[in-house]
């Protein structure tokens, strides 16, 4: 007969001091008999093989509910190394009476919750190589045995999913059996068979429920009946528990099987098994009388536990040291709420010193003010002077540039593009960008252009030029271009979802401060990833725009057509015409990109294929972490109605806005009142200064903003009537009122907590 051995825990049966090795009728060694454990070498592997009738027994018997199996309860098998898998299984056919044709094995591995699930068949070409190739070590199977529903050739498509029964009228729980489904299928379409396996009627609700993980806490979680099986996270060796939907919570102890599994796993070993043995009793009492077995079995339970009660109570005699432990953590309290008062008369002695450091604060306001008057002269006289020489660009001689690249040295340029070759550079002792431009005409555009344009969070800022070159000055964007990015260029890290989405903001903020240009707007032209800079916070900027007239003429083949093409409007393909809608367009694209990480060309169709075949979660870039759907979803829509082939279907750009800043804007703790935050920080104002704009700002912040040659506002972007800053006392007031409310909350609940 086949060489097998049941192994069951401290029950085994005793070995042969000297085991034998069968030889089959053609000469060939069959699997050896069982072997002591010393003499079992790197020459034999164990291998334990589950079948269905040991789910079967085992799932709901001796307080075994969790997971599907008990190994340590199943038959093991000494093999020796060099015995093919398919002689295994033509043994394995001998020893079960299951003919080969109709075996699968599966291999179980244990998953990184705990669980052991079967994961994948061993296939053909593993079938034909011997025990010790394909199993390093001691190996775990589970006996597939086909039924004329079980798929022959699996693919991805199908699952290998287990069933279990639950019963909330007897508070039972039992192993159904498998059943093969396909990834794209919903739970809904199964629930006709698992009525028919259950034995319900036709019309019978069913609630579904995918048993994950068991230790240290219950994660059963329900299915939703109308997503497919990939959405709800299905994969081969899963636990689906099935159960009739009860019409009344209150109808059962436990009417979910969710509940029950919580209910047991809360009871230890020994109350499992006796909640196990209740339910037995409870099934025996329903089918016919107990029997005497059934009574002896009953008193010796009620004996081991009145023997439980019993060492219950010899513990509460031990409760002597747990008060001695009561007592140090009163003593240890006592000091800390000592401490407690040190510290609120040193925090006393601090607000007095406080009284003395107002008087000092006001004495410095005075002068303060008395500063802010006499800067604000200087400003308005530096706003005269700026509006007199509103032509006026700092230029830089040849020589300082040539000093700033070391004679303009290959290590130093950065790169190479239609519009020039850019160098990094350093210019008293601050990093710049170098572009030294192809054309004296190019020159010349992006000159008059920066001349036109005005200053923005996100644009980059134009620090000067060199005329003697034709060289323009820049400010240093030290993470390189949106292109390289979404690319991970020179192995950078890929760009965060958050990140993304920021981008897609500040890229939309930029257009609509160069769209709102009088009397004609500005349109960038060329609006690319390669044209937007990244800041070393991941700020983005806008570059080389409003210079695209010069290459893209009609009847003209512009220099990179194809990185051109995929942004380009359609329209002005055909046109001519370039207007803020063919802007647009291009973001559109752009925002296609950052969502997918895909190459431009047919992105839009790709994408709107996906959209319509509800598959948009296959296109998202998982290298931008987990994404939430709704908010993907909606950057999709707002992409594929940026780049419709037609204006008039095209969104406004303030409606872009409009969708984009929901998505990424961040209120305020609801417990802080809004008109406290400073729009420009998002902090908490100190000093609140109120500009001619009437916005109130950081008194820092709104000074840098103007410091930086910015004449408009940061809130509507229109021109300020002055740069005059009028102090908001009666909001600092509140302000102060506001934080010093928190802290004494804060001590307050300090206190409470020692």
């Amino acid at each position: 007969p086949f060489s097998a051995a049941t192994i069951r825990g401290r029950s085994a049966r005793r070995r042969p001091k000297t085991p034998t090795v069968p030889t089959s009728t053609t000469g060939a060694p069959r699997l050896a008999e069982v072997l002591p454990i010393a003499a079992m070498a790197q020459d034999h592997r164990t291998i334990k093989v589950a079948r269905d009738e040991d789910l079967r027994s085992q799932i709901g018997s001796g307080g075994f509910y969790f997971d599907l199996v008990d190994f340590d309860r199943v038959r093991a098998f000494q093999v020796p190394v060099d015995t093919t898998v398919i002689l295994f299984m033509e043994e394995l056919a001998k020893e079960l009476g299951t003919p080969v044709k109709f075996q699968r094995l599966w291999l179980c591995q244990r998953r990184q919750n705990g669980t052991r699930r079967p994961s994948r068949p061993l296939n053909s070409k593993e079938k034909k190589l011997s025990i010790g190739r394909v199993f390093s070590a001691d190996v775990k199977l589970f006996l597939e045995v086909f039924n004329p529903c079980s798929p022959r050739n699996l693919n991805r498509e199908y699952l290998l999913v287990f069933l279990k029964f639950y019963d909330p009228e007897q508070t039972q729980l039992r192993y159904i059996g498998t059943l093969f489904v396909s990834c794209s299928s919903r739970p809904l379409d199964i629930l006709p068979k698992l009525r028919s396996l259950a034995g319900f009627c036709a019309d019978e609700e069913i609630e579904l429920y995918e048993e994950i993980k068991f230790e240290p806490n219950v994660m059963c979680e329900a299915l939703d009946i109308h997503h497919t099986f990939t959405v709800n996270q299905i994969e081969n060796g899963d636990i689906i528990c099935f159960q009739k939907r009860p019409k009344s919570c209150n109808q059962h102890l436990y009417p979910s099987v969710k509940l029950f599994l919580e209910h047991v796993h809360k009871l230890t070993k020994e109350g499992r098994k006796i909640c196990a043995l209740e339910e037995e009793i409870v099934e025996f009492r329903r089918l016919s009388d107990l029997n005497i077995a059934a009574n002896l079995e009953c008193t010796q339970l009620r004996h081991e536990r009145d023997n439980a009660i019993l060492q219950v109570d010899e513990f509460r005699g031990q409760n002597d040291l747990v008060r001695l432990q009561i007592e140090e953590s009163k003593k240890e309290c006592n000091q800390l709420r000592h401490e407690r008062d040190n510290a609120v008369r040193q925090i006393d002695a601090l607000l007095n010193q406080n009284t003395v450091g107002r008087i000092q604060i006001e004495e410095a306001k005075m002068e303060c003010s008395q500063l802010k008057h006499e800067r604000d002269n200087a400003v308005r006289q530096v706003d005269e002077l700026w509006d007199r020489n509103s032509q006026f660009i700092l230029e830089f001689r040849f020589t300082c540039l040539e000093q700033a690249t070391e004679h303009f040295k290959d290590l130093c340029k950065i790169g190479d593009t239609e519009y020039g070759c850019v160098y990094k550079g350093i210019i008293n002792n601050t990093t710049v960008a170098i572009k030294l431009s192809k054309s004296e005409s190019l020159f010349q555009q992006e000159v008059s252009v920066l001349r036109q344009g005005g200053r923005h969070a996100n644009i980059v800022t134009f620090v000067g030029m060199c005329s003697e070159v034709s060289a323009l000055v820049y400010e240093w964007l030290p993470k390189g271009n949106l292109e390289d990015r979404i690319l991970c260029a020179d192995d950078t890290p890929p760009l965060s979802w958050h990140i993304r989405t920021q981008i897609i903001r500040e890229v939309c903020c930029a257009l609509l401060f160069l769209h709102s240009h009088k009397p004609n707007a500005s349109v960038h032209g060329d609006l690319r990833p390669c044209n937007i800079l990244i800041g070393a916070d991941y700020r983005s900027k806008l570059y080389n725009f409003g210079m695209s007239t010069l290459f893209l003429q009609p009847g003209s083949c512009p220099p990179n057509l194809t990185s051109r093409l995929p942004y380009t409007d359609p329209e002005f393909l055909t046109i001519g015409d370039l207007t803020p809608l063919s802007d647009v367009y291009s973001l559109g694209v752009i925002i296609l990109r950052l969502l997918t990480g895909m190459p431009p060309l047919a992105i839009t169709k790709k994408v709107r294929e996906a959209f319509r075949s509800d598959n948009l979660h296959l296109l998202i870039d998982k290298s931008a972490g987990d994404w939430p759907y709704t908010q993907a979803k909606q950057l999709a829509l707002l992409g594929l109605r940026c780049v419709e082939m037609t204006r008039e279907k095209r969104p406004d750009l303030t409606e872009v806005w409009t969708v984009v800043e929901a998505l990424v804007r961040k209120p305020p703790a609801p417990s802080c009142p809004a008109h406290f935050i400073c729009p420009i920080l998002q902090e908490i104002m100190n000093d609140p200064q109120m500009a001619s704009d009437g916005f109130t700002y950081e008194a820092e912040a709104i000074r840098r903003w103007l410091d930086g040659g910015s004449n408009r506002s940061p809130m509507t972007n229109l021109a300020l009537p002055n740069r005059v800053l009028i102090p908001n006392r009666a909001l600092r007031s509140s302000i102060q009122e506001y934080l010093q409310a928190s802290v004494a909350k804060a001590v307050s609940s300090l206190n409470l907590n020692l």
